[in-house]
């Protein structure tokens, strides 16, 4: 069963203009079985999944949502309403202990700082992100590092924010899960491998890789975001990861992985 764990819509993630029912028809398209909406600081409620559940019988719905917790962000799949805007480390600890909910850790090392902010003394996330657009590939050892240390599965996800990447990355689950708790169960015991959609991350490479080549010329010439856009770049965050030695081109060798081959 493939599900995308990571993506946003327009209902609570303002920096998403895609509605839920594009986003969902786009798994669909894309060959998915289900999809977890995480929206920022906001749970999908039961009454919205409900109704989009039946409008797209053929794609499972999950509840989730992107909380800003202790300065990262933290998704959780499954859990109470909200919404959420900043939560501390105790709290979540208590909203996964109450709901049972997933926890996992997305696109984690991302400069500037470079560390997870959360406390993992208050609550261990149960995955980290390895591969989704968001990701660092070349902190692909830092992120395995941390992931064996606190006993964490590797996940690709999407964080798809409008339909021509969900699915880019998604986990492809070893047997057919009905809710969230068996979702959780799941991942939990890393009965699933990451998959990919190579239409998705075609795309990705040709929308990626002359915002990439820009970025390295204006970095080796000493420039500035201002001018990487004045020469045409759209994505200025992409000469900022440059500078902290990381790469915004998707992470390729953990397609396939799973997480008894990750921490061996």
């Amino acid at each position: 069963m493939k599900i995308d764990l990571h993506m946003h819509t327009n209902l609570h993630s303002p920096c998403s203009q895609t509605p839920p029912e594009v986003q969902i028809q786009a798994a669909i398209d894309h060959g998915l079985d289900g999809v977890a909406i995480t929206d920022h600081g906001a749970f999908l409620s039961p009454e919205d999944r409900d109704a989009l559940q039946a409008k797209f019988p053929k794609c499972r719905i999950f509840r989730g949502a992107e909380l800003w917790v202790d300065g990262d962000d933290v998704i959780f799949i499954g859990g109470p309403g909200g919404p959420f805007p900043r939560i501390t480390s105790e709290t979540a600890k208590n909203i996964a202990r109450e709901t049972g909910a997933l926890v996992i850790l997305p696109h984690p090392l991302l400069p500037p700082s470079r560390k997870i902010q959360i406390s993992l003394d208050a609550i261990i996330p149960d995955a980290i992100e390895v591969a989704s657009m968001s990701t660092d590939k070349n902190y692909f050892s830092q992120t395995r590092d941390v992931a064996r240390k606190y006993g964490m599965k590797l996940v690709g996800v999407s964080d798809a924010h409008d339909p021509k990447y969900v699915g880019m990355f998604h986990v492809d689950l070893d047997r057919t899960v009905r809710d969230e708790a068996e979702l959780a169960t799941e991942i939990r015991a890393g009965r699933f491998r990451i998959g990919a959609n190579y239409d998705c991350l075609e795309r990705r490479y040709k929308e990626m890789i002359p915002e990439v080549v820009l970025a390295e010329t204006v970095f080796r010439e000493g420039g500035t975001e201002q001018d990487f856009l004045a020469r045409g770049g759209k994505y200025a965050f992409i000469l900022r990861r440059l500078q902290f030695g990381g790469s915004w081109l998707p992470n390729l060798e953990v397609i396939g992985l799973r997480p008894s081959d990750s921490l061996s």
